[in-house]
């Protein structure tokens, strides 16, 4: 800020001193020497103020710094000795991030210097006049010098940029093929012997090693120490929430408050209280049996607070907003983030040889496994409400997915059980571990963020509650019970919908669960990240939410416009016109689509993955649904049958509806529809009685007795055709002698629609005039 001001300073007070000048040589640079005067003595104070030369030492040493890094980079990418680790990796990825936005910053500099000094050249002018002063002459050399380096340094800079940008793309690459490799590698099966047998190679050995000798015997003892600790924190929390929940509840008054709220609220205190008892117990743990903290003392120790809050506050289940805590599944949890905390510790440390990999991610499969087990069917279970007399429709409503969802939830987690089982003993470890990570981190971010908002919400019903010490000051102030509620209310759905930031920070975490990487998550989601390569901020998904809600409103604007306005307009018929409004729908949302790619980053590269997932799905399971889709493109495009036709496929006879993009809606001659995919369409016969807008044709027979005036039942015939509005008069009707005999003769009467649609209503109401025309002519009149 201090530079733009100085630079704006400069700016302004050399133009406004050069705003007089002349064309002609003499007169500018007598006004040159004139205005320098009043001028210069300003300019010789704020040019040392932009402090160029400090600047350019500066950058230099940071180009020189990030050119070191990139190659550092490049020569261990195309390292034919050392593979790269998952660890190596990422630290590559940061330093050359890094440098990218080193690189970013230095180009934003250099253009406001550049800037700055191009607006000094344009008032003392490019080249020297008679009788300039000295001191211009000079001012104007050294920033000509200044603007040659600038851009000089801006190419380098910009060269670096690049260079960082095709880093990123190699190292993302080459990470996408680690992970797949990793997914895809085969290790030893824990039936074979020689699985066992390498197995206790690879363990730390003596009882010595755990503190003194071996880094993986330190590591264990480290993940035994925190359970210790999780104990402690136990015992001493249970404790202390029984003297904690007394007061706390004899403080708020509770008999006037929900149950439900005050029980929620010190759930979630009891939790923040356990992650302090466990916190401050590791601190002094690691204090008095090491002087130095390692990396695994590190990782274990933030994540510890967060076990110990699960496992005090308890999972978000039902049961959980009755107050009743169910430890096993919490305590299930919580073992299954801290494991996963000390597997990832010992591989970025690289101290696991390959069976004692394999075998530790097989037991963090199997305690995801009982994780899913000891949470999913305590979920299911009815907790009797503190309230009986009364049943909520929130219980209802968990009551009828329990009932309706419990049988094939637990077949569903019993296949995914032997699943894992069939990896873990198959070798494929590495894929069961993928798989129990992303799952134990979903429970993970819904359990902490359950844990929130049902605080969050019980908080705000004690604030708002008319019977405690706030609402009766808000009610005090003439806020009515009614606005309490209201306030209760809308501001609870607000906090609700700001926690889906902590939920996303959660979800996103990519296995670090300490309480650091939490504040960073939270920190990224308001200021942006890169996830898998695209930059996520809450300005570019604000505009993907404003753009979806503006281009439906906006479609919608334009059919109702097309429907209503445009096509009453033109002939074009019924069929064409859902043609056009089904093809412009789903183009204009195409076309969304594409804007929405744009917007958020994604390039063909970032949809690798899920086209190859698109094509396999569709190689094997997807393949009637495109087929049905590309037929529905064509009949939209090509038209044969639309929207009013008569037509008979299958040995089904009806008048199509609709024409969808997949499906087309027939309506038979009972009301019912019939849906069909419009493949049938494309590859089966077809029978339409409107294609090419050929007007249907009506054909009725009628019987006379012989001694009927022929003529006169000829006139009412046709006078009671032409009163038909959907009647075509050109051609015109006509009613032919078609047999006779003794006693009668038959009539024939052909007339034509436009449609065929209204063939049965037109017979229906021609029938009906004619026979009271008949009557009141006293003529007998029979349909044949």
């Amino acid at each position: 800020m201090a530079l733009r001001f100085t630079l704006i300073i400069l700016s302004t007070l050399l133009f406004g001193g050069m705003a007089s000048y002349s064309f002609l040589p003499e007169a500018r640079a007598q006004s040159v020497n004139a205005t320098l005067e009043d001028t210069n003595a300003a300019f010789l104070e704020a040019m040392p103020r932009l402090d160029w030369q400090e600047f350019a030492q500066k950058i230099n040493k940071r180009l020189k710094e990030d050119s070191k890094s990139l190659r550092a980079a490049f020569t261990q990418i195309h390292s034919d000795t050392n593979p790269l680790s998952q660890i190596t990796l990422q630290n590559l990825i940061t330093n050359v991030k890094a440098v990218k936005q080193d690189t970013k910053n230095t180009l934003s500099q250099l253009q406001a210097y550049d800037g700055a000094i191009a607006s000094v050249l344009e008032v003392l002018g490019q080249d020297a006049v008679a009788g300039e002063d000295s001191s211009v002459t000079r001012q104007r050399t050294d920033a000509q010098k200044a603007t040659r380096l600038i851009k000089a340094t801006t190419v380098q800079a910009r060269l670096y940029d690049l260079q960082a940008r095709n880093l990123l793309s190699d190292l993302e690459k080459l990470r996408s093929k680690i992970q797949h490799d990793t997914l895809s590698k085969r290790s030893a099966s824990p039936l074979t012997f020689s699985y066992w047998e390498s197995l206790p190679a690879e363990l730390p050995s003596g009882s010595f090693s755990l503190t003194k000798n071996s880094k993986l015997g330190q590591n264990s003892f480290l993940f035994i120490s925190a359970i210790a600790i999780l104990c402690v924190a136990y015992i001493g929390g249970t404790f202390l929430r029984r003297r904690f929940t007394a007061s706390f509840i004899k403080w708020l008054n509770h008999e006037a408050i929900k149950t439900s709220s005050t029980d929620r609220l010190v759930r979630f205190l009891c939790g923040l209280m356990w992650g302090g008892i466990a916190f401050l117990s590791w601190i002094g743990w690691s204090g008095f049996f090491y002087s130095k903290i390692t990396q695994t003392e590190q990782i274990i120790g933030q994540t510890l607070p967060i076990c110990a809050f699960i496992l005090g506050a308890g999972l978000p289940l039902r049961h959980w907003y009755h107050g009743k805590t169910n430890h096993r599944s919490s305590l299930s949890l919580t073992l299954a983030v801290l494991f996963y905390a000390l597997i990832k510790t010992l591989k970025d440390q690289e101290l696991l040889g390959p069976t004692l990999n394999a075998f530790l991610e097989g037991l963090f499969s199997c305690v995801g496994i009982i994780c899913l087990f000891m949470i999913i069917p305590h979920a299911q279970q009815q907790t009797p409400s503190t309230e009986p007399e009364t049943e909520s429709t929130e219980d209802s409503f968990y009551k009828s997915i329990f009932v309706n969802y419990s049988k094939p939830l637990r077949a569903v987690i019993f296949l995914y059980a032997l699943l894992n089982l069939g990896l873990i003993l198959s070798g494929y470890s590495a894929f069961a571990f993928t798989i129990n990570t992303a799952i134990i981190s979903v429970i993970y971010a819904l359990s902490l963020t359950g844990c929130l908002v049902g605080a969050w919400q019980a908080c705000m019903n004690i604030v708002f509650s008319p019977h405690t010490i706030s609402g009766k000051h808000l009610l005090k102030l003439g806020v009515s019970k009614r606005r309490l509620e209201f306030l209760n209310v809308l501001i609870s759905a607000i906090g609700s919908i700001l926690f889906l930031v902590v939920f996303i920070a959660l979800l996103t975490n990519e296995g670090d669960f300490t309480v650091a990487g939490i504040i960073d998550r939270i920190r990224q989601v308001f200021t942006g990240s890169t996830i898998h390569g695209i930059f996520l901020s809450p300005e570019k998904l604000f505009g993907c939410f404003a753009l979806i809600i503006g281009s439906h409103y906006l479609i919608k604007l334009i059919h109702i416009w097309l429907d209503k306005r445009f096509f009453p307009t033109t002939t074009l018929n019924s069929g064409v016109q859902t043609s056009i409004l089904s093809i412009f729908t789903y183009c204009a949302w195409i076309l969304v689509g594409l804007l929405l790619l744009s917007l958020v980053g994604l390039s063909v590269q970032n949809l690798t993955w899920v086209v190859s997932a698109l094509s396999v799905g569709v190689g094997f399971g997807l393949q009637s649904i495109v087929k049905d889709f590309i037929s529905g493109i064509i009949l939209l495009a090509e038209r044969p049958i639309e929207a009013g036709d008569i037509i008979e496929v299958s040995g089904n006879r009806g008048e199509i509806k609709r024409v969808n993009v997949r499906t087309t809606d027939i309506r038979l001659g009972d009301g019912s529809t019939l849906i069909v995919p419009n493949s049938q369409f494309i590859t089966t016969n077809v029978k339409n009685a409107s294609f090419g807008n050929i007007p249907a044709k009506i054909t009725l027979t009628f019987t006379l007795p012989i001694n009927s005036d022929l003529d006169k039942a000829r006139t009412l015939i046709l006078e009671a055709a032409k009163k038909q509005e959907d009647i075509l008069q050109s051609p015109a009707p006509s009613i032919t002698l078609s047999a006779t005999d003794d006693t009668t003769f038959n009539l024939s009467l052909s007339a034509y629609v436009d449609r065929p649609g209204k063939m049965g209503s037109v017979k229906n109401a021609l029938l009906f005039d004619l026979f009271h025309i008949f009557r009141e002519a006293h003529m007998t009149l029979t349909m044949s």
